[in-house]
């Protein structure tokens, strides 16, 4: 095995939890991305306007993706956005973090996290003397942590008495000493965040997950319940009928959807850009808690807003909320029958539930759909996937129709039909074929008056 190879794993072990701190630090163009994590900004690679985002674990192996230029972990981002090679993003990474070299990748590394007690050099029964470092644990307990290395790694990090600190024991190093055979334990020392700034940055993360929290209530409450006979309405129900949706007078499907005249629209420079008509639709949980809102933002005339990036935006998550599993409702399930239909987008979602008469969720995004988790009456599932020339609704509508089969729900899906591909060469979704072909192009159409809904 080259140390070529040797490196790496090694470097990547000691990477994995600090992907923030290297990325921000060796490539700046990744820092509006990072800040804005997990949400969609510019693809910093080749641009355009909302297709790159980091996972919301991003720090572990720097995870992030672009629908257009595909997945990347810590290091193939770095060598994309700075035109590196793989060797010289490794010795990047390796520099910032200062690894030791020459540690064996079979080595497990051991990360110890506490207050220092004690630094400094103290007496071995030997006679000679050690340095170490004390640390008190979050448990209670003492740990006394010895090495050469490791007073090499706390003076590079400037650890004193008192400071919360994490030190990690990379691995060890084999050397040859007069003759013989040795081994020297290899450490790294990361100043951690003090007891002061803690409690400040958790008050901080509470007053604004109260904060968001409070947003997505308020904005919730404001917005207009949706009235097809409403004047003031017009933009959005424009905008639902040139997508061949037409909902009915008090119609139900539409209980998770309303109507705010006047939304701010934000760019992702943080400017405000102006206020216009706005489709906004609850995302909740499978028990029915209000996660966020989806927004997306129209013109007077009834099409979506464009030109200043993207007309669709999920409002900023509070802390400890997930989107994972969640979903916008058109319809509730029929304890009697149970059935369900899922598809991706809205206007999708909405589409089905209109042709079909059946109950159908928006799980948002293809991703979304894997993860989405189902009320306790549902006994049949329909998956409306879009078809897609990546193969990207497909392949999602496949995992969630097997995930469904194992837990013993039986799951079909849904797909347009091939021919419809000459309109669209990128993919065709459900709101495409009642939009050009009507609803009894559906599976089981059901002709519904309003009184149905």
């Amino acid at each position: 095995m080259s140390q070529y190879k040797i490196d790496a794993e090694v470097v990547l072990k000691a990477a994995s939890g600090r992907w923030d701190e290297v990325l921000s630090s060796l490539a700046p163009a990744l820092r509006p991305a990072l800040k804005a994590a997990p949400n969609h900004v510019a693809c910093p690679i080749h641009g355009g306007e909302n297709g790159f985002r980091f996972f919301k674990d991003y720090r572990v192996s720097g995870s992030c993706i672009c629908n257009t230029c595909g997945a990347f972990d810590g290091i193939h981002i770095l060598m994309a956005v700075n035109s590196w090679n793989f060797f010289t993003a490794l010795k990047a990474v390796n520099d910032f973090l200062r690894v030791p070299e020459g540690i064996s990748p079979e080595s497990q590394i051991e990360t110890i996290d506490g207050k220092v007690t004690f630094i400094g050099m103290s007496k071995l029964k030997s006679g000679s003397s050690c340095f170490n470092v004390v640390l008190n644990l979050q448990d209670g307990t003492e740990r006394r942590l010895w090495g050469k290395d490791l007073q090499r790694a706390c003076a590079e990090s400037e650890l004193a008495v008192g400071d919360n600190a994490r030190l990690s024991l990379l691995g060890t190093r084999t050397f040859t000493y007069k003759g013989r055979e040795c081994q020297q334990k290899l450490w790294s020392a990361r100043k951690m965040p003090s007891d002061r700034e803690l409690e400040e940055k958790a008050q901080k993360a509470n007053d604004e997950a109260l904060r968001r929290a409070n947003a997505i209530n308020d904005k919730w409450i404001s917005a207009n319940p949706v009235r097809s006979y409403e004047a003031s309405q017009k933009p959005l129900l424009t905008y639902l009928a040139n997508r061949g949706i037409t909902p009915a007078r008090g119609s139900r499907i539409l209980r998770n959807m309303r109507f705010l005249p006047a939304e701010t629209y934000v760019d992702e420079h943080g400017k405000t850009v102006g206020k216009y008509p706005c489709m906004v639709c609850a995302v909740r949980n499978v028990e029915g808690k209000l996660i966020t809102l989806h927004r997306t933002y129209l013109t007077q005339d009834g099409v979506k807003l464009a030109g200043y990036g993207p007309a669709k935006k999920l409002m900023a998550l509070p802390e400890g909320e997930t989107i994972n599993g969640a979903f916008i409702s058109f319809g509730e399930v029929n304890k009697e029958d149970g059935i369900l239909c899922i598809a991706e987008g809205v206007e999708t979602a909405l589409s089905v539930a209109v042709a079909t008469g059946y109950p159908c969720v928006s799980s948002i995004s293809a991703h979304g759909m894997t993860a989405v988790e189902l009320p306790e009456a549902v006994k049949a599932v329909f998956i409306f996937a879009d078809r897609d020339k990546s193969q990207t609704g497909q392949n999602a509508a496949i995992k969630l129709r097997d995930r469904l089969l194992e837990s013993g729900i039986p799951s079909v899906i849904c797909l347009p039909s091939p021919d419809m591909l000459v309109l669209n060469e990128k993919g065709v979704d459900w709101n495409d074929v009642i939009r050009l072909r009507g609803p009894s192009a559906f599976p089981f159409y059901r002709e519904l008056t309003c009184e149905s809904f």
